[in-house]
């Protein structure tokens, strides 16, 4: 439907990128917690009927994933010790994420509701099924060898 148009293509990617080094899979999954943590926050606002749901999507990925969450955290802290503007990075990702949300129901605000539900919905179903571990399996295997 014409609904889900504007959530799909916010919702997809012409691909999905990598990481290429150790560096770069901590900070990619360090965004991947914080995004998932802001849009649980702004999804159950908007779906307050469908918060359940979306947060055990979401603890089932952080369960499956712990140990490459800790270590991306652990290495987080650290780099953004050294490097503080890192931390910039997580205030523009959340007005990024915000700004989707903004766009979906500017777009089509009578169905606002609906295509919002789509985009959260495919956000934490994805995050459930373990996919990104084949989207983007070079960050997984870093973070998986980190000690």
């Amino acid at each position: 439907t014409a609904a889900q148009i504007p959530a799909q293509a916010v919702a997809q990617t012409l691909g999905y990128s990598d990481a290429d080094n150790p560096s770069q899979a901590v900070g990619m999954m360090k965004t991947n917690v914080f995004s998932a943590q802001v849009l649980l926050r702004e999804c159950s606002a908007r779906l307050p009927d469908q918060d359940v749901e979306m947060a055990g999507q979401l603890k089932r990925w952080q369960t499956a994933e712990a140990h490459d969450i800790e270590r991306a955290e652990h290495y987080w802290a650290e780099m953004a010790e050294k490097q503080p503007a890192l931390r910039e990075q997580l205030v523009q990702t959340e007005a990024y994420l915000k700004g989707n949300f903004t766009l979906i129901e500017k777009t089509n605000p009578r169905n606002k509701v609906y295509a919002v539900s789509i985009f959260c919905h495919q956000h934490f179903a994805d995050l459930a099924s373990g996919i990104w571990r084949k989207r983007t399996p070079r960050l997984y295997q870093l973070l998986d060898q980190a000690p």
